[in-house]
């Protein structure tokens, strides 16, 4: 045999090598949860070392980030990598024509390798423009073979664009997130809340305080585990009371004996709850209106010398009270609109969700209010915008490209930043039982609130 056919061989096999450890690292979440009946014959033991093999490289790959050698070794790994998009780049350039007047191309001014594939900024010439770059993503995403091109300008200097090419997703391959709030027997509402993992692999903490969340996406996409997140942390925390109205009856229904308010899909419970809401809001702000100096807000320092708790009104499926059984412009909506808009100071946290919140199902005054979006999976371009915002998705940033099946990961806009792929942790039902029954100790000792009588009482009454 000459030299170029074992030559030829060698690559043969290590082509067959790369693909199946691609179709494994993709396949890898399914491929644990059949570990045992894969263990029962050759092939499938093979399938699990390799899919062990892709797992320990993802985590040698996360530790290797942390330390100054370890990235330089990781930098030296993607050079290959990045001299070939920097060859598609200019080749989709030139492509779809997009010198100036003088001939030129953007410069590419720095490439450097990303966990979902290469990031590169371009120094635009004149004649040229973000606007006009991002109108030409579709020729760019394929020239670069990637998944999805992001295109965002530079804030501070026009000129300078960031292309992200996104050539895989790693939050798909990951298992389920561990929550860090099961470490510890209390936790604060007035700390950070622990939501799950980005894709670069980092964990993602939220401050609640002095903000809003805004849940949405199509049924089954992951909004109720991202609710239950922050239900758990409000939970645990001795310095919050929780608000529920829950149309649905089971989503928050094991959290009842925690609740302060807990209010089913009548609407007139609904409304008390936040009128109840309102009324105590009214009464933080005039209490700090009556502080010595300047006090605009409530800060841990007051809550703490005088005993306020921080509230957290949780409302699943708001379409139900402004569409279904309510209107855009009907007494909940004015509620709800005003809490969010007035009581953010008061140390009053609203986190609501729906499907998709068009403004003929949650009112646009209202929908705009929430400083913090998270977009699940959505079927559509518009619903993304709908809820991120306009432009985001036109920009690479769209909720239609997460996989059905990978359930929990969403859009994240916080904080007037650039939206972040998130994945959110996961609190199995077992779990979140016994939360609902050791955090009962936590709940504020007051006169009970009534709650709304189910079919059985009012047929015993």
């Amino acid at each position: 045999m000459t030299a170029g056919k074992v030559l030829g061989s060698i690559l043969a096999v290590l082509l067959v090598l790369r693909l199946l450890y691609a179709a494994v690292g993709k396949a890898a979440p399914t491929i644990g949860k059949r570990a045992d009946r894969l263990a029962g014959n050759p092939f499938g033991r093979a399938l699990l070392r390799i899919a062990a093999a892709h797992t320990w490289l993802v985590g040698l790959r996360t530790v290797l980030r942390r330390h100054r050698v370890g990235r330089v070794l990781l930098w030296a790994a993607g050079m290959r990598a990045r001299a070939r998009v920097v060859r598609q780049m200019r080749d989709g350039l030139t492509g779809v024509r997009f010198e100036n007047n003088a001939g030129k191309l953007p410069r590419i001014r720095k490439v450097r390798t990303t966990p979902v594939g290469e990031r590169m900024t371009l120094v635009c010439k004149p004649g040229q423009s973000a606007e006009l770059l991002d109108t030409r993503a579709e020729e760019l995403r394929a020239a670069a073979k990637s998944r999805d091109v992001r295109i965002v300008r530079d804030p501070n200097r026009s000129d300078l664009v960031t292309v992200d090419v996104v050539r895989r997703d790693p939050l798909a391959a990951t298992s389920a997130i561990r929550w860090d709030g099961l470490d510890h027997d209390a936790l604060s509402m007035w700390d950070p809340v622990h939501i799950g993992m980005d894709e670069n692999g980092d964990p993602v903490r939220l401050s609640m305080v002095e903000r809003q969340i805004f849940l949405a996406g199509e049924p089954g996409s992951g909004k109720s585990s991202g609710e239950q997140v922050i239900t758990c942390h409000a939970a645990k925390s001795p310095d919050a009371e929780l608000l529920f109205i829950d149309p649905n009856r089971v989503q928050f229904a094991p959290w009842a004996d925690r609740a302060t308010a807990y209010a089913y899909a009548d609407p007139d419970d609904a409304l008390e709850v936040l009128n109840m809401v309102r009324a105590e809001g009214d009464r933080r702000l005039a209490l700090l209106e009556k502080l010595p100096g300047v006090q605009r807000k409530l800060t841990r320092e007051i809550a703490e010398g005088e005993g306020i708790p921080l509230w957290v009104l949780f409302i699943d499926e708001l379409a139900y009270h402004t569409s279904v059984i309510g209107t855009t412009n009907g007494p909940f909506a004015k509620a709800a609109r005003d809490i969010v808009s007035r009581f953010r100071a008061a140390g009053i946290i609203p986190v609501f969700a729906t499907q998709r919140p068009t403004s003929d199902v949650v009112p646009t005054s209202l929908r705009d209010l929430f400083s913090m979006r998270t977009a699940y999976r959505t079927t559509t371009l518009a619903s993304s915008d709908v809820i991120l915002g306009e432009g985001w998705a036109r920009q690479g940033y769209s909720a239609t490209d997460i996989d059905l099946a990978n359930r929990g990961v969403s859009w994240l806009l916080a904080e007037g930043a650039l939206p972040r792929r998130v994945k959110w942790a996961w609190i199995d039902d077992e779990t979140i039982s016994d939360l609902s029954m050791t955090t009962v100790r936590f709940k504020p000792r007051r006169d009970p609130v009534p709650t709304p009588a189910t079919d059985d009482t009012e047929q015993e009454g």
